[in-house]
């Protein structure tokens, strides 16, 4: 089962553009939220966050893989309990947004996986905020559209 992927923006234009490129796609939400107030979403299992914002949880740059970092301690200071970092990027990779993207939406979808076959406690949802994903540098229709494509293509291609 694929987890369900939550975006948030603190403008309502770009969620209703996002959630016009995302269609009826039940496993991905975008909501109307500023980044603070995300990670205290209910029912959020984890929160994507980059390589840098997530080094006080132990993460380490490796190429094109997001990793996830578990500290139940993380609920009792308002964060979900597991924290997916990265994706750090190769010298040879373009460095533009849809590019990076992607990237990040399809080593998430591959790390959420391969921590889901451990029997430990699933992530069936993962908040994503603009600043970490660069997502605010796309236009909002097509950044929707960007996510859907890889979300939906993910189990064919991984």
């Amino acid at each position: 089962m694929k987890p369900r992927l939550v975006f948030s923006d603190p403008s309502i234009e770009r969620v209703e553009a996002m959630r016009r490129g995302i269609g009826d796609n039940s496993g991905l939400e975008v909501l109307h939220l500023k980044s603070d107030q995300l990670r205290n979403l209910p029912g959020l299992d984890a929160i994507y966050l980059s390589i840098t914002a997530a080094e006080p949880w132990g993460a380490k740059p490796v190429v094109h893989r997001a990793q996830v970092l578990t500290n139940r301690e993380n609920r009792l200071a308002g964060w979900p309990t597991h924290i997916v970092a990265g994706v750090a990027m190769s010298k040879q990779d373009p460095r533009e947004p849809v590019f990076e993207l992607r990237l990040i939406v399809r080593a998430v979808l591959q790390a959420v996986r391969e921590f889901n076959e451990k029997p430990e406690d699933g992530i069936r949802s993962i908040g994503f905020s603009p600043e970490w994903t660069g997502i605010e540098r796309l236009d909002p229709l097509r950044a929707g559209e960007i996510i859907r494509d890889v979300y939906e293509q993910f189990d064919r291609f991984g």
